[in-house]
């Protein structure tokens, strides 16, 4: 890979608006997380901000190379595996938080929906098209040509 390779952002963000009850546990599972494991690019980061319109977004986000054309063809098959490993570990913990405190969280990659996390579950757009899409793609590394 090069290393001006174009990177995404996921971004996984309460949908509602933020209350303590919500914020207070994220940060430290987002800090947790961050050092769960070596991350390809970097570990997710907490995320706290407020937009130009007043807007807060509250959540996490992860680095992933891009998977966009033209540069799929670009990502090696053992970093591509790591990303979405990491995807599912943050998504995983995300549900997690979700089940605790009765939150929904919106997905986003490369700033497109992908989905979201409600009370704990995966919507159909995130675990089949997102992540079951993602390993059907890795699923055809293997197969012979």
């Amino acid at each position: 890979m090069r290393e001006d390779h174009p990177v995404d952002l996921l971004l996984v963000s309460l949908d509602a608006a933020p209350n303590d009850s919500a914020v207070t546990p994220l940060r430290p599972v987002v800090e947790g997380l961050a050092r769960l494991r070596p991350w390809v690019i970097e570990p997710p980061r907490f995320v706290d901000e407020v937009d130009a319109e007043g807007r807060r977004t509250v959540g996490l986000t992860l680095s992933l190379f891009t998977a966009l054309p033209p540069w799929r063809d670009e990502i090696d098959e053992a970093v591509d595996r790591a990303h979405l490993e990491e995807v599912k570990l943050v998504i995983h913990e995300m549900c997690r938080i979700s089940a605790e405190v009765g939150v929904t969280f919106t997905v986003y990659l490369a700033g497109v929906l992908v989905g979201q996390i409600d009370h704990g579950e995966m919507d159909s757009l995130l675990r089949i098209g997102l992540i079951g899409e993602w390993e059907r793609i890795l699923e055809g590394y293997s197969e012979p040509s």
